[in-house]
């Protein structure tokens, strides 16, 4: 056997843990900062690209070990399939270029990056860190700044998003962790993200997070054998405890949302109800005049100021990102959209392309929150979320986050 100098391990551990932090520098970046501190984001746009011009030069191999990869195939082949078409709307028409431009960086990081010299400890850490970071950044706003909804960083919409994103995954890394002490810190990352939450008012997200909060849940206690019942009771408690918690922030909003329906009814109701209402029926109105293509941003916009509703007339868009999509882009990009959204559930393997779908809950509870908060909202309006969604959906796949064995 030949003697092996210690000096020399301990130089190549050091050079692979900075590489490994380098790799990882963009999902930092993500989760830690741009939902947090404001004007942050452009850091991202820029180190990433610099990220896959290092794994260019020095992992050439990368790119078809990811092409191969059964977990991130179909969300390659769906990205860039968004992102030729909502281009193709952006050259033609004129169309916002935003969502293509962020999607393609997030696939080029995606397809470029060695995942195998990643270290899947620091990406739980990350995560973890990125959910207290929502917790005690939202605290400060509303104690420190006096800030009635939190999320001044993005607005309170996509940030509610991410604190619900930041909670679900820190559950499902409590849950497949053997280690106490992460447990514990998991707990505090729970708590805080869900705080978070609630302080955002967000209506729409917070009330399906507890749906989908249930569904990983019992989709967890499966998968461990555990007793189903047993996790729900939990689950629930914690739930209601969270209620009462905040109760009067919640039976407010609600109230005010159920005052709203009632006076929706009226002939031009100005109430976020009521200019919903209003958005959604133009919105189908303009799709069906070109339904495949869409009639594009300039043509919606205008039928948008058109509308007899003040308060709907003023709007940047439909609140709604199916709807929204539809009348942009028509049925196409519509179903694209939903191609893309779905892809990461999907995995396509083996030489007869045999299609199967995700077993991991984590990115299943994503992917649900994103579609049930698209309902009454345009999460991909905001890149902060098509970084999120893309970026942190397709690093859970390729490392297999949070799997069974994790210490």
């Amino acid at each position: 056997m030949q003697n092996v100098n210690p000096t020399k391990l301990v130089r190549a551990s050091a050079k692979s843990g900075l590489e490994s932090l380098f790799l990882l520098s963009p999902l930092a970046v993500l989760l830690v900062l741009i939902f947090n501190i404001t004007d942050t984001k452009w850091i991202l746009s820029r180190l990433i690209p610099l990220v896959c011009v290092y794994c260019v030069i020095f992992y050439r191999d990368s790119l078809n070990k990811n092409w191969q990869n059964p977990e991130l195939k179909l969300s390659l082949v769906a990205g860039g399939l968004a992102f030729i078409y909502f281009t193709l709307g952006h050259v033609f028409r004129g169309d916002n270029f935003g969502f293509a431009r962020t999607l393609i960086v997030c696939l080029a990081y995606i397809a470029l990056v060695p995942w195998h010299r990643v270290s899947t400890p620091v990406v739980k850490c990350l995560i973890l860190i990125g959910a207290l970071a929502s917790g005690i950044n939202a605290v400060y706003e509303y104690v420190v700044l006096h800030q009635g909804r939190v999320g001044i960083a993005t607005n309170p919409i996509p940030h509610a998003l991410y604190c619900s994103i930041m909670a679900l995954v820190s559950i499902c890394l409590l849950v497949s962790s053997k280690n106490n002490l992460f447990r514990v810190a998991c707990v505090i990352a729970i708590a805080l993200s869900t705080i978070a939450l609630f302080l955002t008012e967000v209506r729409g997200v917070i009330l399906f997070f507890p749906i989908v909060v249930l569904f990983l849940v019992v989709r967890l206690a499966f998968n461990r054998g555990c007793s189903r019942k047993l996790a729900l009771v939990i689950t629930l408690c914690c739930i209601t405890a969270g209620y009462f918690t905040f109760k009067d922030k919640i039976d407010t909003r609600f109230a005010h949302t159920i005052s709203e329906l009632k006076m929706s009814k009226n002939e031009i109701a100005i109430n976020s109800v009521g200019i919903r209402f209003e958005l959604w029926s133009s919105g189908i109105n303009s799709g069906l005049d070109n339904i495949v293509l869409g009639v594009g941003d300039d043509i919606l916009h205008e039928n948008i100021k058109a509308l007899p509703n003040s308060g709907a007339a003023i709007q940047p868009h439909l609140h709604n990102q199916f709807i929204d999509t539809f009348a942009r882009y028509g049925i196409l990009g519509l179903m694209i959209l939903l191609f893309w959204i779905v892809a990461p559930l999907v995995c396509v393997c083996g030489k007869g392309r045999k299609i199967s779908f995700s077993d991991n809950p984590t990115v299943v509870s994503i992917v649900s929150i994103i579609v049930l908060a698209g309902l009454t909202d345009v999460p991909f309006h905001h890149t902060h979320i098509v970084y999120l969604f893309t970026l942190l959906s397709c690093a859970l796949l390729v490392l297999k986050l949070p799997s069974s064995n994790m210490q």
